[in-house]
């Protein structure tokens, strides 16, 4: 077993219950699976490998009514305890802020973007949205299903965490930039949930199940996914707030 972020060998691995929802929905009821801690740069993952159809099970509709129904069969109150997670949040003012500096046109893809409602400078300039599961794009934007290495800002916001394989997402999202294009990656700081490493028996202090998220990402691990996949790091930014966090990173190839 190799880490999926920096490749390292040095693994500690527990066995952990997965939340009976994404049981059932994405991994049709297998329920236990190895949490996983690189020693070296301190990526936390489940060794889980569920297939592209089981993933785009269970992406479809995702939080939106049909997925809420169903999870909260598993999960009830949930519509409560997460309706911020329902509320179309917009772009992040910012994130625009950060990326700025570094954008040389206006070419832009949402990788995995969902609808694109969230992405980047989407009252500037149009937005190309290339996602796995189909749904109406977002007021100016465009769903693609086939993108090309054309534009000059590709973004990759809380989808790496999601990934079974993340080096290759993030290949293959950081291939449709242009010669002079640049990626936008951003993913949850999960070091402010688990502190200092090593971390995973206070993950399975913390949380009864692991639930979707199948990388928990800090910025050592998430600068070593960088480049094990041969991309520049250009620059990182943690931004935090009460009960939470995120990890900015602008990129481009070598």
């Amino acid at each position: 077993m190799k880490c999926r972020a920096c490749t390292g060998t040095a693994i500690d691995t527990t066995p952990m219950l997965i939340a009976p929802f994404v049981a059932d929905r994405l991994l049709d009821g297998t329920n236990t699976a190895l949490a996983c801690e690189c020693l070296h740069c301190g990526l936390l993952w489940l060794n889980i490998n569920p297939s592209h159809e089981q993933l785009e099970r269970y992406y479809q509709d995702y939080w939106e009514e049909p997925y809420i129904q169903h999870r909260e069969q598993y999960e009830p109150g949930l519509r409560e305890r997460h309706a911020h997670l329902l509320i179309p949040r917009g772009y992040n003012s910012n994130t625009e802020s950060f990326i700025r500096p570094h954008l040389n046109g206006h070419r832009i893809l949402d990788y995995g973007g969902g609808t694109g409602i969230e992405a980047p400078f989407r009252n500037e300039f149009p937005i190309d949205v290339f996602d796995l599961a189909t749904k109406p794009a977002a007021e100016g934007c465009t769903a693609i299903t086939t993108p090309q290495p054309i534009y000059d800002l590709v973004v990759i916001a809380h989808v790496l965490e999601h990934a079974t394989h993340p080096r290759d997402l993030l290949h293959h999202a950081a291939a449709q930039c242009n010669p002079t294009g640049h990626i936008y990656i951003e993913v949850p700081n999960e070091a402010l949930l688990y502190g200092n490493r090593p971390r995973l028996s206070t993950v399975t202090q913390v949380r009864h199940f692991w639930h979707e998220h199948l990388q928990y990402f800090d910025a050592t691990s998430l600068t070593a996914l960088i480049t094990n996949t041969d991309l520049m790091l250009i620059d990182l930014q943690e931004d935090t707030w009460a009960g939470g966090g995120l990890i900015r990173v602008i990129a481009k190839g070598q």
